[in-house]
């Protein structure tokens, strides 16, 4: 069983640098495209900022600074709410940045995709949802 931790591990690593080492939206670090993603997701059109820490998991002090770097880039807008001034609102600002980082990404993905054919790409997409179930249920 050992072994085969140690070939689940290689992969993940192997997985996680190639994606990592070219950068694929060099114009937003990872954490802000995640943002921009569930930003955009959103059906209230916002999210607040507690709510992005729960979807994310970042903590609240490094949320700000994110956060407050994607003002600098003209991303979002930070609002407080008007019924409860506790609460501050994310709105995603720049919907056509987002979209042409998100378009970079597609090309990607459709490149491997069309080398894996729909069978295995619909076998990948379920393990890496079963992946991410049993993280979750493990909370790691």
């Amino acid at each position: 069983m050992k072994d085969i931790n140690e070939e689940v591990l290689k992969a993940w690593i192997r997985l996680t640098l190639t994606i990592n080492k070219d950068r694929l939206v060099p114009d937003l670090t990872f954490n802000e495209s995640v943002i921009c993603r569930l930003l955009k997701e959103s059906t209230k059109g916002f999210l607040t900022a507690s709510e992005l820490c729960e979807s994310t998991g970042i903590l609240k002090s490094q949320m700000n600074q994110i956060l407050n770097k994607m003002i600098e880039k003209d991303l979002i807008i930070k609002e407080r709410s008007s019924t409860d001034k506790r609460e501050v609102l994310i709105y995603l600002k720049d919907v056509k940045s987002f979209d042409l980082q998100h378009d970079k990404i597609m090309t990607i993905v459709q490149k491997i995709t069309s080398k894996l054919g729909d069978k295995r790409s619909k076998e990948v997409t379920e393990l890496f949802n079963l992946v991410a179930d049993i993280a979750a249920k493990e909370k790691l």
